[in-house]
């Protein structure tokens, strides 16, 4: 069975655009860009192997330019309005500049007093297969499958308060655990350099 692939080429799509009529009578009345600045081509892009077989293939949508550009001068106006009225709360960071995941989540480890609820701390212990005869025990290593959201939250913790001692001089030049570059190899070395001199 063979699988006839479109060629990738060049298309324009502001073709059955008339901009002068479709611009200026519809003024995107109501704040609705019009349907034909919305709708796009679906292109097969070829990644990888053979070109015969479908899954070597993602798909990839050509939009108008022209509505992608409306879309963003929209949104821009829409962010400065509820920014401007102070519409957005604090807690919004969804399509905010310098807001992340992580600076939600900053957020709400601040917010709940810095305590890391239990249910996030719990983990589901497994035992993981090694080696040798699967009957006996000492051939399992138990793994902790614990909250992922836990762990994120572990991990800025971590950073917060790092970066906390970092910048106020707090951590002695002899700690060597949970520093970046240090180990206790690192540790041993600098013991020993101590009792040599």
């Amino acid at each position: 069975m063979s699988l006839s692939v479109p060629n990738l080429e060049t298309i324009n799509l502001c073709d059955n655009i008339n901009f002068d009529k479709d611009i200026s009578s519809h003024n995107f009345e109501g704040g609705v860009l019009p349907m034909k600045f919305k709708l796009g081509i679906v292109k097969p892009l070829y990644q990888k192997e053979e070109r015969k077989q479908p899954q070597n293939y993602r798909p990839v949508a050509l939009t108008s330019v022209f509505g992608k550009l409306i879309e963003k001068i929209k949104l821009e106006i829409l962010i400065d309005h509820h920014n401007t009225n102070n519409l957005i709360g604090d807690f919004q960071h969804g399509l905010r500049s310098g807001r992340s995941t992580k600076s939600v989540t900053v957020q709400i480890v601040h917010f709940e007093g810095g305590v890391l609820p239990m249910k996030f701390k719990l983990g589901i212990v497994k035992p993981l297969y090694q080696k040798e005869e699967r009957k006996q025990p000492q051939n399992y290593r138990p793994v902790a499958l614990t909250s992922v959201f836990g762990k994120l939250i572990e991990k800025i913790k971590l950073e917060i308060l790092i970066d906390h001692h970092n910048t106020n001089n707090l951590i002695g030049d002899f700690q060597h655990g949970l520093r970046s570059g240090r180990s206790t190899k690192s540790a041993t070395v600098r013991i020993v350099h101590c009792l040599i001199n």
